[in-house]
């Protein structure tokens, strides 16, 4: 059964105007939000602000466990968005990566980390072999751990994908499928699919244009009757996770985004 998330930070107003931050005033309110809408999930943002996230505090532990319980919803996923801003390729941002995977992991059951390869640490040709070198040794640590995913998200083309992805034999390094970046990039979802479709592990639901990066879902370019029913003949079982334009009210506009997408899964996974 897909379940239907949302990224931490639509459930409240934009801080400076991003698009996407961690909601420091409102994250615990985040949980009871998502629960009245339908939401199953949110996806935990780690973003700029690290240091302070309250998943590097353990004396947090057991307010996340009871807001998880109370409000049924599960953090499955959590999205290193740093990544975007200090190179994978560093020293130092490793070590951050590698003290979320060794200790964060396990003390908030998380299942899914998701790696934002764009902006700096953005994988090319000139890297390719550096990033491959790098995520097998994540790879033999995934084979030891046998219970997270690793999920990289990325502009490289569908076959480059395949090809990155073969590289790794735990089964647990998977793509991060953007529904609304395939649209900015100039894919197609028949050849994206088609490609890597069984490396997916995990889905971001959002709705572009060519010329606008973000928009309402429906708005855009995005023909999610026609990804759900490749996803489906995929047999695609992961979560979806919401991750919209922002447009007015945060709660209604969730609530209007997780109706038109059950909708539309409703529609297609029949």
């Amino acid at each position: 059964m897909n379940k239907i998330g949302i990224f931490q930070g639509r459930l409240s107003k934009s801080h400076e105007n991003k698009i996407q931050s961690f909601p420091f005033d409102t994250w615990e309110l985040e949980f009871e939000l998502a629960n009245k809408i339908g939401f199953e999930l949110i996806e935990w943002i780690i973003g700029d602000e690290i240091d302070n996230n309250p998943l590097f505090n353990l004396k947090n532990k057991d307010k996340i466990n009871r807001l998880k319980r109370i409000s049924k919803i599960d953090i499955n996923h959590i999205c290193l968005d740093y990544l975007m801003n200090l190179s994978f390729l560093e020293k130092e941002t490793r070590k951050i990566f590698l003290y979320i995977f060794n200790n964060i992991v396990d003390n908030f059951q998380i299942k899914n980390i998701e790696l934002p390869m764009l902006g700096k640490s953005r994988i090319t040709k000139n890297n390719m072999k550096e990033y491959i070198a790098f995520f097998k040794e994540i790879d033999v640590l995934l084979i030891q751990k046998n219970n997270i995913n690793i999920l990289i998200e990325t502009d490289l083309k569908p076959q480059d994908i395949s090809l990155f992805i073969n590289n790794f034999k735990s089964k647990r390094i998977l793509i991060n499928y953007d529904t609304g970046n395939s649209i900015m990039w100039g894919y197609k979802e028949e050849i994206e699919l088609n490609t890597y479709g069984d490396m997916i592990g995990s889905v971001h639901i959002k709705d572009c244009t060519k010329r606008d990066y973000s928009v309402p879902l429906g708005n855009g370019d995005v023909n999610f009757n026609n990804v759900l029913k490749l996803l489906y003949k995929k047999n695609y079982k992961y979560d979806f996770i919401l991750q919209p334009a922002r447009n007015g009210n945060d709660f209604m506009n969730s609530k209007n985004n997780y109706n038109f997408f059950k909708k539309k899964c409703d529609e297609s996974f029949k």
